[in-house]
């Protein structure tokens, strides 16, 4: 097993808040995506005291049936100790966070918030999960440390959606080996519980072996590009399903820096085309190449 990950600050952020690392051993690997909040303070430092002390705590051995791994608990409370020394407030920790994890039989991976994750398999298809939420203010797993912060949040949801089964939002977006691209119904998940994928490696008699498993933060949906002079605009977003496409395109080479490569080969596309991301961008992945 390998694993690689790429973290590209955005456009409009004078730092970066997004955090990603990885953890290999002969037996396991794990990466680990943490997307800070852009209105909470040193979000940056704890998206990556969230991610350190999770690398610490998982070790591509520990995959439960639901996602609902106790040791998600244990990383916030020492991140929360972490920044008390610090002497940062607990705000600093409101960061999504997405875990895969592998011990080369089998994965799984765990969004808590908002993100994607995407798995690529031996018949040239990929399979994207994405998740976001429609106000946009996905729950932080750091709101479990503060009952009365986990409190006033589900009630701005109430008040904003006039309930709670519609705000949170998943989609699978599936990219065909042929070129097809098959775009799913939006499904609402529960709104507190992380959203759980697990599987094996080998694959089985309905679906190929997969070949490699990553995370991607939500600045994939913020990428523009120029618009049309008749638009009356200067720019206008990509499709979610474009930027994953062209991130993706002929993603073939998995064995050293295949994520960094990957990408950099992406962005120096983008720069040619027009495109860029407003928002900070990350990709993290584990490839099973021999």
């Amino acid at each position: 097993m390998n694993a690689d990950l790429y973290v590209s600050q955005g456009r409009t952020h004078a730092m970066c808040q997004d955090y990603a690392g990885v953890r290999i051993s002969d037996r396991s690997a794990v990466v680990v995506v943490c997307d800070g909040c852009s209105t909470s303070p040193h979000t940056d430092i704890g998206a990556r005291l969230l991610a350190r002390f999770a690398l610490r705590r998982f070790d591509g051995l520990d995959m439960c049936e639901d996602g609902k791994s106790s040791g998600m608990m244990a990383v916030l409370r020492e991140a929360e100790t972490a920044v008390s020394q610090l002497c940062l407030p607990t705000q600093c920790l409101d960061a999504t966070m997405i875990i895969v994890q592998s011990d080369g039989l089998q994965y799984s991976a765990s969004i808590y918030g908002d993100g994607a994750i995407a798995v690529g398999y031996s018949d040239g298809s990929i399979e994207v999960i994405v998740v976001d939420y429609r106000s946009n203010a996905p729950r932080y797993p750091a709101y479990d440390l503060d009952a009365d912060r986990s409190r006033r949040y589900i009630q701005m949801i109430e008040r904003e959606n006039r309930g709670l089964d519609v705000e949170k939002r998943q989609q699978t977006i599936r990219f065909d080996a042929d070129g097809h691209v098959r775009i799913g119904d939006i499904i609402h998940p529960p709104l507190t519980e992380p959203v759980f994928l697990s599987g094996k490696v080998a694959g089985g008699e309905d679906r190929s072996a997969v070949l490699w498993i990553g995370a991607l933060t939500d600045g994939i949906q913020s990428f523009t590009r120029p618009a049309a002079v008749e638009s009356g605009r200067s720019r206008e977003a990509v499709q979610l399903a474009e930027a994953l496409a062209t991130v993706f395109d002929n993603f073939t080479n998995l064995r050293g820096k295949f994520v960094e490569r990957q990408v950099s080969w992406f962005l120096n596309d983008c720069v040619k085309n027009g495109w860029r991301h407003e928002d900070d961008f990350t990709f993290a992945a584990i490839s099973f190449a021999s």
